[in-house]
């Protein structure tokens, strides 16, 4: 021990050797965290079914435990950890403890849970990825926090010689979950009051969750309108079982009847039900809901029906606008287990009598006949090694010239697919380095298909006469709607994460605004000079001709001195 304490001592003052001591624990502790991250991936896509077999690989992780707490050890002669044999030993069975737990986690249970949730394979595979999106979106929070785990890493490890792995590994996972709570139930950065947001130029409230729940508890009879389980006795489901969930997914307005519709999303939601498709009538007030203990994610308005697919059900619904009664169920028609039956896009083509589905988990796009409910074709991208198990098939959209349709796949080898609707045959495929696009709108009068990508802040321009990318915006983080603004050659992204509205100038590539609208918007409707918009705040109506004004701009191009105004020239 004499000659450790002195090699030591001696290399103690070198740049090299205080860079050593600072980085080793923390290298050391994440290189074996990257190899029980490979066996899990390993576990996700070659799956061992013997347990001995498997827990071989944990083997690797007690030899290199053993050099690094070795190592760190001489590092640190001086703890108190160390002074003695024996709490060398425990030192080092501890270590090898704390990795025993996290391999049974991310390996063994995992392996078991496969069965059960598809979605590890991406989830699981990509986890480390995934994270850097939610820390990045999180802003000042995420430098607050990353200062703190250093501090912690430092003041304990690096200079007192304790808890190498605890500090290094241990606050990882501890920030993600708190930064995911505040995502989940307070909005993220984006974040901001109703009443501070109703207050803003050009920006009304319409309704919130507190009006929809004060409009539930009122109701005497909340199954007066429909619920979406079939062959369940619906007036069986105790009241308590009824929540409103403030988990904000579309919007979009009827002129007909002066009507705006919107729609909840609760993809964590565990046994209650809860006011899927909620219609507010502006002349009368009265709300009217569909109740469903289900997830649906993208639905279709465009005509006199709403068409959409809960997850696990075994049938698509289309219901009248008017009353929101059913008027037609097609049974899904494939055996596949409802764990993988999670509808990501229902589209109608009404031209065709058809209606496609695209599938999450399975990653699948169906067509059925609208006329007789039959399913007629579909394609399955696993089996053509475009998507793995487990992945998406997203935001799914029609061109009304070719009938061609477009995708988000993720995650493989072409984040954007065409499809052939009479043939389902894959036609194309564009490959922008993405981890899984966000937002995809279709321009069906210049046939241009927008790309949001999810890991980036591009915005792409595809030519579908060509199906080539023409040009790359830099647009906002993350988006999830985007709405075209013809007249003034603007496009409105909704950021997921910022809670703001975006107007992009699509000749200058400039911002030229930004209109905060609350936490998560998800819900985004361009009529006219009126924008929609729906966030965990409420759902908004924002007059578009007050808001350019308000930011320094009058008409299309022009701003209030009456001078022209360059495109993009404003910010």
């Amino acid at each position: 021990m004499h000659s450790i304490v002195n090699e030591t001592t001696n290399k103690a003052g070198t740049p090299l050797s205080r860079l050593y001591r600072l980085l080793f624990p923390f290298f050391s502790t994440w290189l074996v965290a990257a190899y029980i991250h490979l066996c899990m991936i390993f576990a996700l896509f070659v799956p061992v079914n013997n347990n001995i077999k498997r827990n071989a690989l944990f083997l690797v992780v007690v030899l290199l435990e053993m050099v690094f707490t070795r190592r760190f050890i001489r590092m640190h002669p001086e703890s108190l950890f160390h002074r003695k044999k024996a709490l060398r030993i425990l030192t080092y069975a501890g270590n090898i403890g704390l990795w025993a737990m996290f391999f049974l986690v991310w390996v063994d249970f995992v392996h078991y849970t496969l069965a059960f949730t598809p979605a590890l394979r991406f989830y699981g595979a990509y986890f480390f990825l995934l994270t850097v999106v939610l820390w990045r979106s999180m802003g000042m929070y995420t430098v607050a926090a990353i200062l703190l785990w250093a501090g912690l890493y430092y003041a304990l490890t690096v200079r007192r010689g304790r808890f190498r792995i605890i500090t290094s590994f241990a606050p990882y996972f501890l920030i993600t979950y708190l930064f995911f709570l505040h995502q989940w139930h307070l909005g993220g950065t984006g974040w901001a009051s109703t009443e501070s947001i109703a207050r803003q130029p050009g920006v009304e409230k319409v309704m919130d969750s507190r009006e929809l729940s004060e409009a539930l508890e009122a109701q005497t009879d909340p199954w007066a309108d429909i619920l979406v389980i079939p062959g369940l006795d619906v007036r069986s489901i105790p009241r308590k079982k009824i929540h409103v969930r403030n988990r904000p997914r579309d919007v979009w307005y009827e002129p007909g009847d002066n009507s705006v519709f919107l729609v909840y999303g609760a993809t964590y939601n565990v046994g209650d039900y809860y006011p899927v498709i909620v219609k507010k009538n502006l002349s009368t007030g009265k709300i009217q809901w569909i109740l469903s203990k289900s997830n649906i994610r993208i639905l279709d308005h465009s005509g006199d029906v709403i068409s959409f697919g809960p997850w696990t059900h075994p049938y698509i619904y289309q219901v009248s606008k008017e009353n929101l009664q059913v008027v037609k169920k097609i049974e899904r028609q494939v055996s596949v287990p409802d764990i993988r039956w999670e509808p990501n896009c229902v589209l109608p083509d009404f031209e065709k009598d058809k209606i496609y589905v695209s599938i999450d988990y399975w990653p699948s796009i169906l067509t059925y006949d609208l006329d007789t409910g039959e399913l007629v074709d579909s394609v399955e991208l696993v089996s053509k090694g475009l998507v793995i198990t487990g992945g998406f098939v997203w935001n799914l959209v029609q061109s009304h010239a070719s009938r061609r349709l477009y995708s988000i796949n993720a995650p493989g080898p072409g984040d954007l697919a065409e499809v052939d609707p009479d043939t389902m045959e894959i036609t194309n495929q564009m490959d922008f380095g993405d981890l899984i696009g966000t937002g995809l709108f279709l321009d069906q009068t210049d046939q241009k298909l927008y790309y949001q990508s999810g890991f980036f802040n591009s915005l792409y321009k595809v030519d579908l006469k060509t199906f080539t990318m023409e040009r790359e915006y830099k647009g906002e983080f993350h988006v999830r709607r985007l709405g075209l603004d013809r007249e003034r050659n603007v496009m409105y992204l909704l950021g997921y994460v910022s809670g703001k509205v975006t107007a992009l100038d699509l000749d200058s590539g400039k911002h030229l605004w930004k209109v905060p609208v609350g936490g998560r918007p998800h819900g985004l409707d361009l009529q006219g000079q009126t924008l929609w918009v729906h966030s965990m705040a409420g759902v908004f109506r924002l007059d578009l001709d007050t808001i350019w004004k308000e930011k320094g701009f009058a008409g299309t191009r022009y701003d209030l001195a009456g001078q022209t105004h360059a495109p993009g020239s404003g910010e």
